[in-house]
């Protein structure tokens, strides 16, 4: 047996120590905040977690996975008015290890980091269309759970101050937003949305993914390309639930206007429970829906002798 020599004993441990500190320096959280009456947040690949903050700004906790981690970037800067966070992939090929089942999605990116449009109250162009920032529709980014590619993903937990107006984006992953009271649009490519606890304006947007909200006040729109939707004790002025494809379930529902509406499925139309006036009392609710398929779809837990229906 040959002895190694004490410089060799000591190279080897720091050649050690930096392939153990690599992967940990990958797994530190960065934070960033963002000010301003609009923010807009953009991610590829990862989980996001949206809760309630405190304080006056946005605050963005991000933490880097995957192989090829240290490749991404941050950009902030102003885009149309709003302060927005881009997380960077510098591929068109994106590897999301998380994707389960060899799944892939393809997301139109362009050149700033910005995709989808921004479909929500004061966020308007001069047509009244929803923002878009760029004529163009950007160079198309593929991402999937395997083969080639940047392997990449960053995971967001996004503070939200009371009465913010923001915007987060998510091309594949999973998001949840909990304890919000805003105006808020979660808009996500394939990736499912749970929320809980909201308070003002919300839009929950899904490509491909189900949808769930269990406690919600104000105006709210749950819309899926092609997955269920389920939605529990929701309270306020209108409710809109469409999908393409899938589901629909509505439990305790106080509303003042309901719409359900399901491209491959029927809808047992219903009536939510009439929203409380001090002055005149209950006000009667509409329901609306549009019956295409077999599939079922059920709306529960209503009282149908308060109910108006419309046809769409």
């Amino acid at each position: 047996m040959h002895a190694l020599l004490p410089g060799a004993r000591l190279s080897i441990a720091a050649i050690l120590a930096a392939a153990v500190a690599a992967p940990a320096a990958a797994q530190q959280t960065e934070r960033y905040a963002l000010a301003g009456a609009n923010v807009a947040v953009y991610n590829l690949a990862g989980e996001v977690r949206i809760e309630g903050g405190s304080g006056s700004e946005v605050v963005v906790e991000l933490t880097r996975g995957g192989a090829d981690a240290g490749r991404l970037e941050v950009d902030i800067g102003d885009i149309g008015g709003w302060q927005s966070l881009r997380v960077i992939y510098p591929s068109d090929r994106v590897v999301y290890p998380r994707m389960s089942g060899g799944g892939r999605t393809n997301v139109r990116v362009r050149a700033d980091g910005t995709f989808g449009r921004i479909d929500m109250p004061g966020a308007r162009d001069r047509r009244g269309d929803a923002l878009a920032f760029a004529r163009d529709r950007g160079e198309q980014v593929r991402i999937s759970g395997a083969g080639g590619g940047l392997e990449a993903y960053a995971d967001m937990r996004v503070l939200v101050p009371r009465g913010q107006r923001i915007a987060v984006f998510l091309g594949a992953g999973h998001a949840t937003v909990s304890n919000v009271e805003g105006e808020l649009l979660v808009d996500v490519v394939a990736a499912s949305i749970e929320a809980s606890g909201t308070r003002g304006w919300l839009r929950l947007d899904t490509g491909s993914g189900g949808i769930e909200l269990r406690g919600a006040e104000g105006e709210v729109i749950l819309d899926t390309g092609s997955g269920s939707i389920r939605a529990g004790d929701v309270r306020g002025r209108r409710l809109v639930m469409d999908t393409g494809s899938g589901r629909v379930e509505a439990r305790g529902i106080e509303v003042d206007e309901l719409e359900v509406d399901t491209g491959s499925g029927s809808v047992r139309r219903c009536s939510p429970r009439p929203a409380r006036s001090a002055k005149n009392g209950p006000r009667p609710a509409t329901s609306a829906s549009r019956e295409r398929t077999s599939t079922p779809a059920v709306c529960a837990g209503h009282n149908p002798a308060h109910s108006r229906s419309r046809r769409g």
